[in-house]
């Protein structure tokens, strides 16, 4: 076989120099500052075994899921974290709005009754929400959410065998007032709102935040039964309370009061054919399903921390 001749022109040892020559002025003429940006990474603080950490440095599978990309994936209630954690999958059997299946690491539950408990623990504020019922909230006003993937039992008690999951919500600053308000609108007559605001009391000691939410859409699935609202619409409301008082950087107290309903027309399995000896009616057309749920989520935390670390030993 005869390889092809190639042959330069000029000298190459010249070459080479002109072209060290130009990749050292624009080493010179490109900012600083614009290097330094690209180089610079957002460090990602993490609770995931009841300190805070920086993300790099738990030893434990975690996806962290900060406020602004919530934002940005369009994440509105629990089911949707999905598409955004590895491993992490999501079954609705009573419809996308009522509770959510997840299975992490292939480790789930197969009854799908509303008080049974998922071997994939949800936290909420660490507080643990027991069933599936109440595991049907809606994401508002959140600082992040992370995902822990394998067992999780010494900290996370004994249904995390698959993992656990963990919402934090927004705590108030004690520097400033800040808040927002936004609201949406689209097709079947949805439309929804959402805000909050807070600030300090008494500066660096004591503050409140304020969080509501409400979203509602018509169903536009069409049941063929008599009786039954069109399926897939939303009716959901929340709010929550939260005070913040810091003493001293190492003494920490916090109350947050919460309360939530899901409601809507879910697209759950029901019966469609009428027994009057277990209806007691006679009409064909009757239906015990109308097709809307109300779950509730009322609940209360208080909470007070105490860094003994930060103690001066006497």
């Amino acid at each position: 076989m005869r390889w092809p001749d190639y042959r330069f022109h000029g000298s190459f040892p010249g070459k080479l120099a002109w072209l060290l020559a130009a990749g050292a002025a624009l080493s010179v003429t490109w900012p600083q500052s614009v290097r330094a940006d690209e180089a610079a990474l957002e460090e990602v603080t993490v609770t995931a075994q009841r300190v805070s950490e920086r993300l790099q440095d738990v030893p434990v599978a975690v996806t962290a899921i900060a406020a602004s990309e919530l934002l940005e994936r369009g994440i509105r209630q629990a089911g949707d974290i999905t598409a955004s954690v590895p491993n992490l999958l999501l079954n609705s059997p009573y419809g996308p709005e009522a509770q959510p299946t997840f299975t992490l690491r292939g480790v789930t539950t197969q009854d799908f009754s509303e008080n049974q408990s998922s071997p994939v623990a949800m936290y909420v504020d660490e507080v643990y929400k027991s069933v599936g019922a109440v595991q049907a909230l809606q994401t508002y006003d959140l600082d992040r959410v992370e995902v822990l993937r394998g067992p999780q039992g010494t900290l996370y008690g004994k249904n995390a065998t698959g993992g656990a999951i963990s919402f934090y919500t927004k705590n108030p600053s004690l520097t400033a007032y800040d808040g927002y308000i936004t609201a949406g609108a689209g097709n079947y007559s949805a439309y929804s709102v959402r805000g909050a605001v807070g600030g300090p009391v008494i500066d660096n000691e004591i503050g409140w935040r304020a969080a509501v939410m409400y979203e509602k859409r018509d169903g536009w699935v069409r049941s063929v039964v008599p009786g039954v609202e069109p399926l897939n619409g939303v009716d959901a409301v929340a709010g929550r309370l939260t005070l913040l008082a810091k003493p001293n950087d190492s003494l920490t107290a916090q109350l947050k009061v919460s309360a939530s309903r899901s409601g809507g027309t879910p697209y759950g399995a029901h019966a469609i054919n009428n027994d009057p000896s277990l209806t007691g009616s006679s009409d064909p057309n009757f239906s015990l399903f109308t097709g809307n749920i109300g779950w509730f989520d009322n609940g209360a935390k208080f909470a007070v921390h105490k860094d003994i670390r930060s103690d001066n030993a006497t």
